[in-house]
């Protein structure tokens, strides 16, 4: 009797033996499986087909005459209404590698340096993959300005870029883009003149914190101009200027909003010409990248990302409020 006991649990033992090694087998299938629907998510609006088929392209060799062209490919056939812009070139294991902004987001594509092929996506073989995570992030506010109840249960910080149009989206200013948006969906609406209303309205706390991209040359100083104007007490202000004059980030340009919103001249270029906030804004960009923010602008919902320039119908989903 004991003998048969013992045979019983023995098999018993190599089902449930069995069972773990199919499910860890399956475990590791579904990462694989899920990591290339990560690197179809990441690349936005890119055919998929084009990750598979590298796409031919002829007639330029130089370094600017590459990208140009496969600039004008990608928005006149790989994504939905164009908008695709170009951060950067530059030349990696011998291609050129283009710094492309898509929606708000980063990513990089490469060309020979033929001008042949295209390739709207690599992978680092030497590298180990880290799949993306779901999970909320706890992303400090720091003492950048903010709207708003500073104790709020519900607290929206927000990593953005004077220079960048999709920010600009966001804010509701860009007008090619917002009208592209619309067109997509009659019901978009910028998410940020909500935001800072919910914020007016002692619903939520919404935080400013820098985000200068590298291919935006004018960013950081945009970002300094507006720390600047913080001192005198008209961030939001100042904010809302460089949004709706986005043309206008040259220095002399920072100063002569700084006059136009009767701010202190002297006190303002004083403290913008010794670049008084240049360490400040890029331990934003510092602080940012560490949250995993690739792009603007980037939003934390309570720690929860939604990167890009989002309908506020999109926020209103995580916000929670009625």
């Amino acid at each position: 009797m004991e003998e048969k006991e013992e045979k019983v649990e023995d098999n018993l033992h190599k089902k449930e033996m069995k069972k773990e090694k199919e499910k860890e087998v399956k475990e590791k299938e579904k990462k694989k499986v899920d990591y290339w629907k990560v690197s179809t998510i990441v690349l936005g609006l890119l055919l998929v087909i084009s990750l598979v088929f590298p796409v031919s392209l002829t007639g330029f060799a130089s370094k600017n005459g590459v990208s140009e062209k496969a600039l004008d490919f990608i928005n006149a056939n790989l994504v939905q209404g164009g908008g695709v812009e170009l951060n950067d070139v530059s030349e990696s294991n011998g291609l050129y590698k283009l710094e492309l902004n898509v929606n708000g987001q980063n990513i990089d594509s490469y060309v020979t340096k033929n001008g042949k092929l295209l390739f709207t996506s690599a992978i680092d073989l030497s590298e180990e993959v880290t799949l993306p995570s779901n999970e909320k992030v706890e992303v400090s506010a720091d003492d950048d300005p903010f709207l708003g109840p500073e104790d709020a249960e519900i607290v929206v910080i927000e990593f953005s870029d004077f220079e960048c149009p999709y920010c600009a989206a966001a804010f509701g200013t860009h007008d090619v883009l917002v009208d592209r948006f619309k067109s997509q969906d009659p019901t978009w609406e910028a998410s940020v003149p909500k935001l800072k209303e919910l914020a007016m309205e002692g619903k939520i706390k919404f935080v400013f914190r820098d985000f200068p991209l590298t291919g935006h040359a004018k960013a950081q100083k945009a970002s300094e101009a507006s720390e600047c104007a913080d001192d005198q007490g008209k961030f939001w202000e100042y904010h809302d200027l460089l949004f709706e004059k986005q043309s206008e980030l040259d220095i002399e340009d920072l100063k002569k909003h700084a006059s136009d919103l009767g701010l202190d001249r002297n006190e303002f270029d004083s403290c913008l010409d010794s670049g008084k906030y240049e360490d400040e804004v890029k331990k934003d960009l510092a602080d940012g990248q560490k949250y995993g923010v690739s792009g603007t602008p980037a939003f934390f919902v309570n720690g929860q990302l939604l990167s890009g320039a989002q309908p506020f119908s999109a926020f209103e989903k995580v916000l929670g409020l009625e």
